[in-house]
């Protein structure tokens, strides 16, 4: 993040997208996963506007994660690819609508995201 910050001339934009889910937790002490909070705070204080940041995903995506990942590995690529690939594409846009609709978002997030500009 430094370097980004090093080599982005002030006014210049970015997108920041990382993953958060993780069945580890505190294991040993948990010191890279960013919340949508550190990620805002690490940002400020690399010299980054922060002008937007959020969380994707949810309870229910992340409730839906395990058995998707389990369907699309036990199918192999090949199976993956067609009819399977398609059923879990609807199934992830529900599961996101439903994590929306019912507020989830912030609770067991998929993704932080941040949008900043260099000052």
């Amino acid at each position: 993040m430094a370097e980004l910050a090093r080599v982005t001339r002030p006014g210049g934009r970015l997108l920041v997208s990382l993953p958060h889910i993780s069945h580890m937790h505190n294991e040993p002490h948990d010191y890279q996963r960013l919340t949508v909070h550190g990620l805002s705070l690490l940002l400020s204080e690399l010299g980054w506007e922060v002008e937007g940041a959020a969380t994707s995903g949810g309870l229910w995506t992340m409730l839906g994660f395990a058995p998707s990942t389990l369907i699309g590995l036990g199918l192999g690529s090949r199976l993956a690819r067609g009819p399977v690939r398609a059923m879990l594409a609807a199934l992830y846009a529900l599961l996101f609508a439903l994590d929306r609709q019912a507020g989830l978002a912030s609770l067991y997030p998929q993704n932080v995201l941040a949008r900043a500009r260099r000052r």
